[in-house]
């Protein structure tokens, strides 16, 4: 029997390190230059950036520290959120990527029970009163 975890042991944990592959979102398709941007696959226009990567990648380090602990303020959140128009949600939801969510605590990513997330999913978890669904679905409704 201690064999057997003396085995076992090593691969569960390299499971648990390497698990679920890249993950990351197909977003870059949505920019094709000029003042408005289309995604190729459905045709469909999007408005202008109004943010630079700089920014989009600050925004999403924000984003994360706010949800990241056990108590965020969706007042914040939607602050931030406020100004972004849906081209600069997709560069925020790009620099943000696949992060760790705790879905037991709702929070930041725990050792053994986060699931991968992007950025749109903590969102979904974290914002959760009726006004607040009501306006991400406003703001970004081809996201929410």
């Amino acid at each position: 029997m201690p064999i057997l975890l003396l085995y076992a042991l090593p691969v569960v944990l390299l499971l648990f390190l390497f698990r679920g592959g890249s993950k990351k979102a197909k977003l870059d398709d949505f920019f094709t230059g000029g003042s408005e941007q289309i995604n190729k696959e459905s045709g469909n226009t999007y408005q202008t950036p109004t943010i630079t990567q700089t920014k989009a990648k600050s925004l999403a380090e924000a984003l994360h520290l706010e949800m990241g602990g056990f108590v965020s303020s969706e007042k914040k959140l939607i602050d931030m959120l406020r100004p972004l128009n849906e081209s600069d949600y997709i560069m925020v939801f790009d620099a943000f990527g696949i992060r760790g969510y705790d879905t037991i605590f709702n929070s930041g990513g725990g050792l053994l029970w986060s699931d991968d997330f992007d950025l749109t999913q903590w969102l979904t978890h974290e914002i959760d009163s009726k006004d607040g669904k009501a306006f991400l679905k406003k703001q970004f409704p081809k996201f929410f």
